[in-house]
């Protein structure tokens, strides 16, 4: 792929390291370049159960990552773009071997080789999707098996050495899978101490050493439909405990957002037919009572006597939820007949084109700046490994400093700057705080950045004045804001 500034000069570093004369030095930033010449990363993480994979298959919009537990959920499975459907296992000891999707177009149960021999699945899909992203499809936190759960903490480059698994991972399998540049994490209907930690743990491996950022985690609530009893609208609930998350997570993730994921993958995967939408019209045709009757719980939907068979209905519900087919059957009585029809107002309903805004403006937007952030910050623990040698780690802290002193990685520090103000550490007051944003985020709609010199110079000062005797996290957000506003007054842009 193409590099942008930030990160051309990131991989340049990595391919000055290989003439320092340390080769464990030049093979570690080897594949760090390896990594930010690729698509940004984006890893799915959560508890068993929580809804991840399903939210996978949305985002792909192909059902191919398996929901219920097979040998496959118990690997890391990678996602990118590639002209032909292809499965490789890429296994502990080297080499690969290939399989095929199964008809239906998902991940076979059996990939021929025993999880323990597995360190990933690579799927290459020909989808708009994986254009600007690599998703990652993580094995369930607080999996039965302890290894499971510390595949995803080594995928999220959390895991520590003395993990379950650890021992049948060297030093190179732990650092190929810990690559992920964001993160979305699945919750469910509650917050767990487990789920906090590793969020904690991928915000420290990923943002620069001593301020851990929150601008590259999105929370989801991934089964907004399933709280509260059927018939009721679920939104409010779900878009009051997405803020109580919000709240209690700040230090921690830069949004959350409620979606209904199992309608999602159904619609964004093309599941939804005509034979569906005749069935949900017949059922529409029932009076109220009786609709009231089926619709009350899922045992009841599947089980009355109604002219549409139970196989039908199950398969609806699976596809659908009940919330999904109450929706629908409104909609039928609205006027909406035909699949697509159908398929629209679902759609709208499972809210997933929140979720794809949400991570387009929070991630693929700022995908450069992401990738070279984390890239610096493991180059920058890189320097502290005792396996480089003494003038290899002197050789590469001097270098990520002097990178990270140059005026162009300027947006780097606007990045987690913007962090500290989202996370709540630091506060500017109103008016600077909506000029600083519109600095960082040039798409935002209340209005432009200051073009002209002297009203940038004005706002410089305004900035610089406030951190002379502000508290320092909000004097550091001010300096930054300041250096932002300098240099678009020398050379235009940051960025």
């Amino acid at each position: 792929m193409t590099l942008n500034r930030l990160s051309s000069k990131v991989v340049d570093l990595c391919e000055r390291a290989d003439g320092v004369g340390d080769p464990v030095l030049a093979d570690h930033a080897a594949r760090v370049a390896a990594t930010v010449r690729e698509p940004l990363c984006l890893a799915v993480a959560g508890r068993v159960s929580s809804g991840k994979s399903t939210l996978v298959n949305a985002l792909l919009g192909r059902r191919v990552a398996p929901t219920r537990e097979t040998e496959c959920t118990k690997l890391v499975t990678w996602y990118r773009h590639g002209p032909v459907e292809k499965v490789d296992v890429v296994l502990r000891r080297g080499g690969t071997r290939t399989v095929r999707l199964t008809p239906e177009g998902r991940l076979p149960e059996d990939v021929g080789a025993p999880t323990a021999d597995v360190e990933r699945l690579e799927v290459r899909l020909p989808v708009a999707a994986l254009e600007r992203l690599t998703i990652v499809d993580t094995p369930g936190l607080a999996s039965a098996t302890g290894g499971h759960s510390a595949r995803t903490e080594a995928a999220l480059g959390t895991g520590r050495r003395d993990d379950a698994d650890a021992s049948m991972m060297d030093a190179r399998s732990t650092e190929a899978t810990g690559r992920a540049d964001a993160v979305l994490f699945v919750f469910a209907a509650s917050l767990r101490a487990d789920e906090r930690d590793t969020i904690g743990a991928f915000r420290r491996t990923t943002s620069p050493v001593g301020s851990p950022s929150p601008v590259n985690t999105l929370g989801v609530l991934t089964k907004a439909d399933l709280l509260t009893d059927p018939g009721d609208d679920p939104w409010p609930v779900a878009e009051r405990l997405a803020a109580d998350f919000r709240t209690r997570l700040v230090h921690e993730v830069t949004e959350v957002v409620p979606v209904s994921g199992l309608l999602a993958e159904t619609v964004a995967a093309g599941a939804f037919t005509e034979a569906d939408a005749d069935a949900l019209d017949l059922l529409a045709a029932l009076d109220d009572r009786s609709l009231r009757r089926l619709l009350r719980t899922a045992d009841a939907f599947r089980t009355r006597d109604v002219p549409v068979s139970g196989a039908v209905r199950a398969s609806l519900l699976a596809r659908l939820s009940l919330y999904g087919v109450d929706t629908a059957i409104a909609a039928v009585r609205g006027g909406a007949r035909t699949a697509a029809g159908l398929t629209a107002v679902l759609a709208g309903r499972s809210r997933l084109q929140d979720v794809r805004g949400v991570v387009e403006k929070t991630f693929a937007a700022r995908a450069d700046a992401l990738k070279a952030s984390a890239a610096l910050a493991r180059l920058g623990r890189m320097a502290w490994d005792r396996s480089l040698s003494g003038e290899g780690r002197a050789w590469l802290g001097d270098q990520v400093e002097l990178l990270r002193l140059d005026p162009a990685m300027h947006a780097i520090a606007e990045l987690h700057a913007l962090g500290e103000l989202t996370a709540g550490r630091a506060r500017l007051p109103g008016d600077l705080e909506v000029e600083f944003r519109r600095l960082v985020d040039a798409d935002r709609e209340d209005g432009p950045v200051p073009s002209s010199h002297a009203e940038l110079r004005g706002l410089g000062e305004r900035f610089a004045r406030f951190a002379f005797d502000a508290a320092p996290a909000d004097a550091h957000v001010a300096r930054v804001a300041a250096r932002s506003i300098h240099l678009r007054r020398t050379d235009g842009s940051t960025r």
